[in-house]
């Protein structure tokens, strides 16, 4: 058990305290309890939430403007041979009837989520860059080297390279 209580996240140090494990009401989507990239999925699962809630408005809206029959479709139960050739017939002239709004329903759907997809898209990237500029990551402290030659897997590579970046930066 002392082993699952340490594996926990825990908030920073602060000196002269003990660290504490995050509360609950801890909002994922704005605090940076395990790097951006859980803050960016807790967006995303937050916008999936929202856009289904709209979605549903929308359709609520729609069926009730529209016709209440859109509510209904689909979902009457049959009962006698005669009962069901009646359902089955207001069902197909129902159907016929309503396609242009589940077409048009469909389509604007599509529409926005491409539309939405973008702008969030572009809205994650402005947060991860945020983030990046306020925190201090592993990205803070590496450096990219081009132009190493292909060494054999005998060599101690990392040796030399090391020796050879000492030299260059004098450190």
């Amino acid at each position: 058990l002392s082993f699952r209580l340490l594996s926990k996240l825990h908030q920073p140090k602060e000196r002269g305290h003990a660290r504490h494990i995050w509360p609950l009401k801890t909002n994922l989507c704005k605090q940076l309890v395990a790097g951006p990239g859980l803050c960016l999925h807790f967006n995303f699962q937050a916008i999936i939430i929202v856009w289904a809630f709209c979605v549903a408005i929308g359709w609520t809206f729609m069926a009730k403007t529209i016709d209440t029959d859109l509510f209904i479709l689909g979902t009457r139960k049959f009962g006698t041979p005669r009962e069901n050739c009646q359902l089955v017939s207001w069902g197909y002239e129902t159907q016929q009837r309503l396609m242009w709004t589940k077409v048009h329903f469909t389509y604007w759907v599509y529409v926005l989520s491409f539309v939405g997809c973008l702008l969030h898209s572009i809205r994650q990237l402005r947060n991860f860059q945020t983030d990046e500029m306020e925190a201090k990551t592993m990205g803070d402290f590496s450096a990219f080297v081009e132009g190493l030659p292909e060494q054999q897997g005998e060599t101690f590579a990392e040796e030399n390279v090391k020796t050879a970046i000492e030299r260059a930066t004098d450190q």
